[in-house]
């Protein structure tokens, strides 16, 4: 689960709308607003370390923190400070790419900055089912001079994708490209429901995906279409 780090002593608004003191009562549903430090003209040290670690994505990154405290602002008293998909169970990297309308890579990548022990405006508290823990890699050519955000993945590795489906983090890229945020989250979820109930093997999750599309005619596919016409249409010519 994602947590935002300090949750109450930074953002937290009481009753009164106010910066909870010892002993106020916090607001007790959805806040309006999350308090923010304002800096004016000068920044905090916080704020540099993430710009450090963040390099040139750096504002990419702070944007996408502040959309993170509005998603965990957006809960009823008792729940705030996580973050939350709109089921309201833990948010994964896809469920917060797909709140934020935004590519997985760019979520990773703001996630690994802000989860870093010397920025720390986020934590991990478990591991999602959605991807592996994420490891900072050194890219070759970055330096302090001129930092870049570590890859969280190399480009041959796969990240899982609910409980069975995987993907290099190109292919879901390319699946963005071509079918949308919401589209491409629909074919996982049917692929993952098939794969979990039939328990077929697949050489790969990406081409598995794009074959299902193209022999549908490219219409999008449904939750409701059943397993056994898929197994009908495609499970003969793509499984191992």
């Amino acid at each position: 689960m994602f947590s935002i780090a300090e949750w109450n002593e930074r953002y937290e608004v009481s009753s009164k709308g106010r910066e909870p003191k010892l002993g106020d009562e916090l607001r007790a549903g959805p806040l309006q607003y999350v308090r923010l430090k304002v800096y004016g003209h000068s920044q905090g040290t916080g704020y540099r370390r993430m710009k450090t670690a963040a390099g040139t994505k750096a504002m990419e990154v702070f944007g996408i923190f502040c959309k993170f405290l509005e998603i965990s602002g957006n809960q009823p008293r008792g729940k705030r400070g996580v973050l939350l998909n709109e089921n309201d169970q833990p948010a994964s990297i896809d469920d917060l790419a797909f709140i934020l309308d935004i590519p997985v890579k760019q979520v990773e990548n703001a996630i690994n900055v802000l989860c870093m022990e010397n920025v720390g405006w986020l934590t991990n508290t478990t591991q999602l089912n959605s991807t592996q823990p994420i490891q900072p890699t050194q890219e070759s050519g970055n330096s302090p001079e001129n930092p870049e955000i570590p890859e969280t993945t190399s480009k041959s590795s796969k990240i899982k994708h609910l409980e069975y489906v995987s993907l290099k983090p190109q292919e879901h890229d390319k699946l963005v490209a071509e079918f949308g945020l919401s589209g491409t989250k629909d074919r996982i979820v049917n692929l993952n429901n098939y794969i979990g109930s039939t328990g077929k093997k697949y050489k790969s999750h990406y081409h598995t995906i794009l074959a299902w599309d193209r022999r549908n005619g490219k219409s999008k596919p449904t939750r409701s279409d059943s397993f056994a016409e898929q197994e009908s249409k495609y499970g003969q010519t793509i499984t191992d």
